[in-house]
């Protein structure tokens, strides 16, 4: 009887060991779970936040592209600004320099057209040298005469404007009436007899050596 009783104690303490057993796995699976669950929430935020820094590294990333195109633009807009600024400095330096060369050289010109380019056109073929316009044609040959520091600072068209503008000034009333009073030669000369006619003036001190050198090098 009392090996019985002992028997069902005995039973009865399997049993609920074994549901006590039960019920703390089940606990642990549940807390297993709640842990696996925690672990996927946590990863999906640490993937979020990666995403997230990405897409702000990436922001970042085109902010700085942009600010360095935008840089580059300015640096280049600046820098036109200041070779074009240069280039206006240098054309009104050169203007101004071609203007006070112009002006001192009045007297110099005049002279040329007086006792150079005269007797030049005088003895040069009307047609093939100086064309029909014979004042253009005094101031065309007068530019020829100046020597070539002063052809380096002034062009030849400058050179004719300024003429052109200040007639008055250069041309007195006999030497207009002598320019515009030589006859079209309605002779063709050849380059030697254009170069005999050079010989001569040099020979009669209108020409220089130098002056002859460079009209015959210009016929030959």
């Amino acid at each position: 009887m009392f090996k019985k009783l002992v028997d069902q104690a005995k039973s009865k303490l399997e049993e609920q060991a074994t549901k006590i057993k039960e019920q703390a796995l089940d606990k642990l699976n549940e807390a297993g779970e709640g842990l696996q669950g925690l672990k996927d929430k946590a990863n999906e935020k640490i993937s979020e936040a990666g995403d997230n820094i990405q897409g702000l590294k990436n922001k970042a990333t085109d902010k700085l592209n942009e600010a360095g195109d935008q840089l580059k633009d300015l640096k280049s807009k600046v820098s036109d600004g200041i070779q074009e600024k240069k280039e206006d400095l240098k054309n009104m330096k050169d203007k101004a320099l071609e203007k006070v060369t112009l002006d001192h050289l009045v007297p110099d010109v005049k002279n040329i057209i007086q006792k150079k380019v005269v007797p030049m056109l005088n003895v040069r073929t009307l047609g093939k040298s100086i064309g029909d316009d014979r004042i253009q044609a005094a101031f065309t040959t007068a530019y020829e005469f100046l020597p070539a520091p002063i052809r380096l600072v002034v062009g030849q068209e400058t050179f004719l404007k300024f003429c052109s503008a200040n007639k008055a000034k250069l041309l007195d009333e006999e030497t207009e009436q002598s320019i515009k009073a030589i006859p079209e030669s309605t002779q063709k000369f050849s380059n030697a007899d254009e170069i005999i006619k050079l010989k001569e003036l040099m020979d009669h001190g209108v020409l220089t050596k130098d002056e002859f050198e460079t009209f015959k090098q210009q016929l030959l």
